[in-house]
């Protein structure tokens, strides 16, 4: 099963952080932004290269997958698939919006891995004292999960 599954959120941040980065210095049209199609969802018209959904679908199948979870990865691939095409369908992404996502999501992975290895316990360590101490009260009292 996976290891050490904490580092789930630092490598989707970090993705959707690249994505936020890109977006500001390659503005790419969204279909109906071009006139492109019928737009079935209301959406901002900001970038839309690469996809946000897809970028966190694909930063959390690749940490469960690398981290053998097999069973839950290959769900969460089928389960982003099906959200990347909606969304492809729907009139808010071009196709290739969720091919630089799953890219952007690998290079998160990249980057993230050999630092997570060097201080990814300590920084575990950190958020659980974070959480436990000012939340002891609520803990004590069974509201939260120690």
């Amino acid at each position: 099963m996976l290891r050490q599954s904490s580092e789930l959120p630092v490598r989707r941040a970090f993705g959707v952080g690249a994505n936020q980065l890109i977006g500001l210095v390659w503005q790419h049209p969204r279909p109906f932004m071009i006139g492109l199609g019928h737009t079935f969802l209301p959406h901002a018209p900001d970038s839309s290269f690469p996809s946000d959904h897809a970028t966190v679908f694909a930063g959390i199948a690749l940490t469960l997958l690398l981290g053998g979870a097999r069973w839950l990865g290959g769900f969460t691939v089928l389960a982003g698939a099906l959200v990347a095409w909606a969304r492809v369908f729907l009139g808010v992404h071009f196709p290739l919006d969720k091919f630089g996502a799953a890219a952007v999501a690998g290079v998160a992975y990249v980057l993230i891995a050999p630092l997570w290895h060097l201080a990814g316990m300590a920084v575990t360590r950190s958020a659980i004292i974070l959480y436990r101490k000012p939340l002891a009260r609520p803990i004590a009292l069974g509201w939260l999960r120690r």
